[in-house]
């Protein structure tokens, strides 16, 4: 198992608050178990990549609204940090 945490963005389908969530995980397969542990909506992702940095994201409306994206689970929306 990769035991390096990542930053994913994702893009999905089935969320009422956003349309796109950031989480840190292990892997992709990580990343579908948080947010099935958090969502009870079955959730589809449309797209997912790798952040490699914050820099990338939307410096007027993801950063001012998101939890650090330093440990495992949802930093973006805020809000979701729980990973159950």
């Amino acid at each position: 198992m990769n035991t390096q945490l990542k930053r994913y963005w994702l893009s999905v389908v089935g969320l009422e608050i956003s349309s796109n969530i950031g989480i840190t995980a292990f892997s992709e397969e990580d990343v579908e178990n948080i947010l099935s542990a958090q969502f009870s909506e079955v959730l589809k992702i449309n797209s997912i990549i790798i952040i490699e940095s914050l820099d990338e994201l939307d410096q007027n409306h993801v950063i001012p609204n998101m939890e650090e994206p330093i440990c495992r689970g949802i930093w973006f929306p805020k809000g979701y940090r729980s990973t159950k």
